[in-house]
């Protein structure tokens, strides 16, 4: 992916005869990497926490709007607040499984997909 943004920036570059495209690539692709490196260390290293339940509310959050808090809770039945962001799509009574590393969520798999086709 990171390879493909490189090479269009570089095709957009030659084709607006130097506006600056190629150093706006390469910001793109630094940050990217940068943010993929972090990622990487994370799971390589094992920093991550696997937490699977059932959502058992989701709101609006209060503070960000382009996110929303959901409430999970566990098969021991402790319940966790996490603030996700609305892209996501999970809705209450939803089986899933969230990684959660140190102060955000990295990644969430919906458990209902998987167990429906089994």
């Amino acid at each position: 992916m990171i390879l493909v943004i490189f090479a269009v920036g570089g095709l957009m570059e030659r084709w607006q005869a130097g506006q600056g495209f190629l150093k706006l690539t390469l910001l793109c692709v630094g940050g990217l990497l940068v943010r993929f490196l972090m990622l990487f260390r994370v799971i390589i290293g094992k920093r991550y926490e696997m937490i699977e339940g059932t959502v058992k509310e989701v709101r609006e959050s209060k503070i960000r709007k382009r996110y929303c808090e959901i409430v999970l809770e566990d098969e021991k039945g402790i319940e966790r607040r996490h603030i996700v962001p609305n892209m996501t799509s999970i809705k209450k009574s939803e089986r899933c499984r969230v990684y959660w590393g140190g102060k955000e969520v990295l990644g969430i798999e919906k458990l209902e997909l998987y167990s429906t086709q089994i």
